[in-house]
C-alpha cells in the first residue's frame, strides 16, 4: 500500500513539531483503509501527533519516511533560535510502533 504523507510543521517559538500523517497504516489501531479523498487531493489528515516538543525554539522542514522494516522515521531541523538561524540541528526520531510512541536517536 502506498501512503501519502503531509508534514506541517508548527512555525512559532515555544510551539511544538506536528507530522501530520495521511495514511490508515500509520494510525495506530487503525484496520481499515481511509475514507476516499476527493479527486484532485493529495491525502487526507486523519490525526495529529506531537513527536518533539522544543519549548522557545523552532522546529521546522520536517519530513517522515516508512524504514524497510516497518518502523516511522522523521527527520527535521530542530533546536533552532529562529526560521533563519545558523545554529539549528538536523534531529531524527523512530517509531517502531506505527507512530503510537516516539523515540529520539
Amino acid at each position: 500500500m502506498r501512503a501519502e504523507i503531509s508534514t506541517h510543521a508548527m512555525r512559532r517559538p515555544g510551539r511544538s513539531l506536528c507530522l501530520l500523517a495521511a495514511a490508515a497504516a500509520f494510525a495506530p489501531g487503525a484496520e481499515k483503509a481511509p475514507p476516499a479523498a476527493a479527486p484532485g487531493t493529495i491525502g487526507t489528515i486523519i490525526a495529529r501527533k506531537v513527536l518533539c516538543a522544543q519549548p522557545g525554539r523552532y522546529i521546522g522542514w520536517p519530513t517522515i519516511a516508512r524504514a524497510r522494516n516497518g518502523d516511522l522515521v522523521a527527520v527535521f531541523s530542530g533546536d533552532r533560535d529562529a526560521h533563519v538561524s545558523p545554529d539549528g540541528k538536523t534531529q531524527m526520531v523512530r517509531s517502531a510502533d506505527r507512530g503510537a510512541t516516539w523515540s529520539a536517536e
